[in-house]
């Protein structure tokens, strides 16, 4: 007999995992790299140390910083608009909240012709 509490299911498939850890290593490196553009010409009086920045100098640190970038946005783009149909309708939902939001605001606060009025409802 198996145990339950050791069964496990996965909530999210493992491709996704593997794109949110991409994402975290990303912002990782945009941190770091980040903090090397920002010794170049800081505007507060804070400097952050070398040993925890990334790129070497000025034009490395921008380097990895325009890398994960790239890495950042191509995982994000492609898993949300293809394989999530429940974001999708949780999207059309709002639009069309928001839809009847606006046209019930053009009824309201607007003086419209009575015909447009009866166009819009």
């Amino acid at each position: 007999m198996t145990d339950p509490s050791h069964d496990t299911e996965l909530i999210d498939p493992i491709w996704l995992r593997v794109a949110h850890w991409l994402n975290a290593l990303a912002v990782g490196i945009l941190a770091t790299s980040g903090w090397l553009i920002y010794n170049a010409s800081p505007f507060f009086d804070v400097k952050f140390p070398k040993a925890i920045t990334l790129g070497g100098w000025l034009g490395g640190a921008i380097q990895w910083h325009f890398a994960a970038m790239w890495l950042a946005s191509a995982f994000e783009s492609r898993g949300d608009e293809s394989c999530a149909p429940a974001w999708k309708r949780n999207i059309a939902r709002r639009e069309n909240d928001h839809a009847l939001d606006t046209r019930s605001e053009l009824l309201v606060t607007s003086k419209l012709p009575a015909e447009l009025c009866r166009v819009l409802r």
